[in-house]
């Protein structure tokens, strides 16, 4: 990449100067803006004075922002000016060796790839000199345009497919909203706090020094298993030993976990339903409800009440629901009865989802499947 890519690292500007923030007129990009291909907006904006003083830069339009701390891999094209923090590199290309898309899209099929070798430094990273001696193969631009065009078309219906999903998810919010009102705003007399309902436990992590706590014996669940469309958490990529999960803490099925510890407020108020024993981080609270309350019904009341809950969070750097102050969050009181049934409309309605999830899961497999082709020389032979 080096020989034919212009590559930077971002920065942050001090966060005790607000001087650097106030009324800034600069994007500053984070990971948690990356959404889909192109990046259109950030959460956040930078004064000129706190892009000078720091190791932020501004990257023009059409820059392709990659990932390179933590959260490995991930891909955008900027479609806006913007600087970005360090957790990602900023890459401009030679338009006149590679087609843009064609980049992008090569830049997705090695994601995994990428990640496996950032697993093998201490901070889950890749530094600069890994990103610029990645070798990306160059056809001919009117093959690298063929090659980016089919994608696209391929990855359009994959977003269609997305769509239909979260229309799917608006509907039982819809049906929510019909027999409980919207939770965002201000609650009718009726309502109950969830210590009244639910016993909540936070999280933790063993220690790290002693190595023996982490094996294969039990799910160690993190905030990025916690995605805001999955009504279970993902596969965690860490496990506890069984002398670990004496040191953790656990949670069974039909618990509840939500993110409560984020550096974002998109990121606080994410819920998940359990469907296994796990264990869990200190960034995670997990609600388990009494007897006379649907687990499920608690899980979509948290799962509507988003944006009430990224308010109620405190308004420091690092965005924190803690345990006390989630035992007195809200929600609408409603009788089991009407629970069950709600419960019942949103199950039929998850099974169509499922269906879907599937069909979505062949379609991604394809994709990747003619990615590889794509770029072993295999689909428009130059």
């Amino acid at each position: 990449m080096s020989e034919f890519c212009s590559i930077y690292s971002g920065g942050t500007p001090s966060r005790n100067k607000t001087e650097y923030w106030n009324n800034g007129e600069f994007n500053w990009v984070k990971i948690s803006d990356f959404d889909g291909k192109y990046l259109e907006k950030s959460q956040e904006k930078i004064t000129k004075r706190g892009l000078e003083k720091s190791s932020a830069k501004l990257f023009p339009m059409g820059t392709i922002l990659y990932t390179i701390f933590a959260t490995l891999g991930e891909v955008a094209i900027l479609n806006i000016e913007a600087a970005t923090n360090q957790a990602i590199a900023g890459i401009i290309p030679d338009r006149n060796i590679i087609d843009i898309n064609y980049f992008y899209y090569y830049l997705k099929s090695i994601k995994k790839k990428v990640v496996s070798e950032g697993r093998g430094v201490a901070q889950n990273n890749i530094n600069l000199t890994m990103l610029k001696n990645i070798s990306v193969p160059i056809p001919s631009i009117n093959t690298q345009q063929k090659i980016s065009i089919t994608l696209d078309l391929t990855s359009k219906l994959i977003e269609k497919r997305k769509e239909q999903l979260t229309e799917m998810d608006r509907l039982i919010q819809s049906v929510f909203y019909e027999m409980f009102g919207d939770p965002n705003k201000t609650l009718p007399n009726n309502q109950i706090k969830l210590k009244d309902i639910s016993k909540i436990s936070t999280g933790n992590t063993p220690p790290r020094s002693e190595s023996h706590n982490y094996g294969t014996y039990i799910e160690w669940i993190k905030t990025d298993n916690i995605i805001s469309n999955s009504l279970y958490p993902t596969t965690a990529d860490e496990y506890l030993s069984e002398e670990g999960m004496k040191k953790g803490r656990t949670v069974g099925e039909n618990s509840i976990l939500i993110t409560c510890i984020a550096g974002s407020k998109k990121s606080i108020g994410k819920v998940v339903l359990m469907d296994r024993k796990v264990a869990f981080n200190q960034q995670i609270n997990a609600i388990t409800v009494n007897e006379e309350t649907n687990s499920k019904y608690i899980y979509y009341a948290l799962k509507f009440s988003k944006l009430r809950l990224e308010d109620y969070a405190n308004d420091s750097m690092k965005k924190m629901i803690n345990k006390s102050k989630l035992e007195n969050f809200f929600i609408a009181k409603a009788d089991l009865e009407k629970q069950n049934i709600f419960t019942d409309i949103a199950e039929q309605i998850e099974a169509q989802k499922r269906v879907m999830e599937e069909s979505l899961k062949e379609m991604e497999n394809n994709f990747n499947a003619l990615m590889q082709k794509a770029f072993h020389d295999e689909l428009f032979p130059d």
